[in-house]
Parts: structure tokens; C-alpha cells; sequence
């Protein structure tokens, strides 16, 4: 069966700690009716986390990732339940993906195909840049505990995080090498590859 898999990247966006953006998740992200699909315990997940949010009192976790991912992962989830359907606001996602009329051709896309949902994490070198990597691990964590929660709705996508450098060595040798060489001075050489 083929796959098709949705990329978020999070390159340095998580040394910052920042929960401002999931403290303020819209109310609308917390509505049955903003969805194709009726699942109570994926709204119960989404209170959770942002109620998690509100109470820190530290600056220790990067939460706006995890409302980014609520974000995405609302447009993907209509847009596979129903792709030329709409309900309510459209959202940034979902406009960019209907952008040119092209509801039948994304449904035909996703027709008879698994979905993974995968939040792509740079992971830096730990012996150069160790407060980097603290973060790196907090969000890391963070992430996958988010994944566990959601994995518990039994939804569609499915939903992984994994690091720059474990996508890297699946990919190196697939690439072209004036673009693999562009990305090992740009990025990779700054992240956990083969070390």
C-alpha cells in the first residue's frame, strides 16, 4: 500500500520555549463543529494540552509547537475525511491545499493510501551546542507525549516525530549530490549525523 507523509520541520523554532500561541488557541479549535470528523476524545486531547499550556509557569516547553501541530493536523484530518467538503473557517492549511479547485484531485490523492503526519525535529550536535540539545530532548519528549495522547483517538493520520538526522540516513543516498551536498553545509552538519 502506498504512503503518503506530511512533513512539519522544526528546524531551531524550539530553543525558544514558546507557549504564548497555544495558551491563545482559538475556542474554535475546541468546537465539534469545526470538524468532518465526531470524535470527542481528539477535542478532550486538544483541551488537555492546552490547559497544560496555561498552567506552566515556566518557560520550559516549547508548546506552540504542539499547537502547530493541532493546526495541521485538524486540516489534514478534513481533508482526508472529506477533501472537497468545508466546514466553518477554513484554515491557512486548508486553503493552501484547495488554493487552485483541486478538492476531487486530493481526494483522488489520498484514495486507498495510509497517511502519516511526521513533526520533523533538527537535532544538534550535542557536544557543540548543549543547551540546543537540552531543548532538542525537552521538545522531543514533549512531542512523543503528545503522540501517546493522540494515538489513544485512534485517528487518521498517523503521527511520528523523528530527527533531521534519522530522516538523513534514509534519504542521503537518494538525493542528488549537488542537492545532498547543499543540505550536509547547510544543515546537517551542524546536527547528530553518525556521531
Amino acid at each position: 500500500k502506498k504512503l503518503i507523509r506530511m512533513i512539519e520541520s522544526k528546524f531551531t523554532e524550539y530553543f525558544s520555549y514558546g507557549r504564548h500561541e497555544m495558551q491563545k488557541l482559538s475556542e474554535g479549535y475546541l468546537k465539534p463543529d469545526r470538524f468532518h470528523f465526531k470524535d470527542d476524545q481528539f477535542l478532550q486531547t486538544i483541551q488537555r494540552w492546552k490547559k497544560k499550556a496555561e498552567e506552566q509557569e515556566k518557560k520550559n516547553h516549547y508548546y506552540d509547537g504542539i499547537k502547530q501541530q493541532i493546526c495541521h493536523l485538524t486540516a489534514i484530518i478534513n481533508l482526508l475525511i472529506q477533501p472537497d467538503g468545508r466546514i466553518g473557517r477554513i484554515s491557512n492549511a486548508e486553503r493552501f491545499l484547495r488554493r487552485n479547485d483541486n478538492a476531487e484531485e486530493l481526494a483522488e490523492l489520498f484514495k486507498g493510501k495510509d497517511t502519516i503526519f511526521t513533526n520533523l525535529i533538527f537535532d544538534p550536535l550535542k557536544d557543540s551546542f548543549q543547551e540546543e540539545s537540552k531543548a532538542y530532548d525537552d521538545y522531543r519528549e514533549l512531542s512523543n507525549k503528545f503522540e501517546e495522547d493522540l494515538r489513544l483517538c485512534n485517528m487518521t493520520p498517523k503521527i511520528q516525530s523523528i530527527a533531521y538526522s534519522d530522516l538523513w540516513g534514509k534519504m542521503r543516498g537518494q538525493i542528488p549530490d549537488n542537492l545532498k551536498h547543499y543540505l550536509e553545509d547547510r544543515y546537517m552538519r551542524w546536527s547528530n549525523v553518525g556521531r
